[in-house]
């Protein structure tokens, strides 16, 4: 995956400090990792720190964020299957992309 980009859609709910939601990797994307299209969120934020752990499906791997998150956000994440670090690199927030 180096040097390249992947689109995908967290949709985040925030009550205190607790962080839920849902990931999508549009299907058919061919940098969707192992065609893992859905998946869901569980994380905490503190202030506009955030820490994401995010279980992708079919194949379980789980993927985790971490960063600040505002209007805009970056961070660095790292996916893991059984075990073994299978991708990382760094993530950022493009507000409006893909609104409708």
């Amino acid at each position: 995956m180096a040097g390249n980009t992947r689109t995908v859609k967290l949709a985040i709910q925030q009550v205190g400090g607790k962080v839920t939601g849902s990931y999508r990797c549009e299907a058919g994307n061919s940098l969707c990792r192992n065609n893992n299209e859905t998946g869901s969120i569980d994380g905490t934020a503190n202030g506009n720190r955030v820490n994401l752990s995010i279980r992708v499906l079919p194949d379980a791997s789980n993927c985790r964020y971490t960063g600040t998150l505002n209007y805009n956000g970056n961070g660095q994440y790292a996916c893991y299957l059984q075990g073994q670090i299978v991708e990382q690199g760094t993530w950022e927030v493009i507000q409006g992309f893909g609104q409708s």
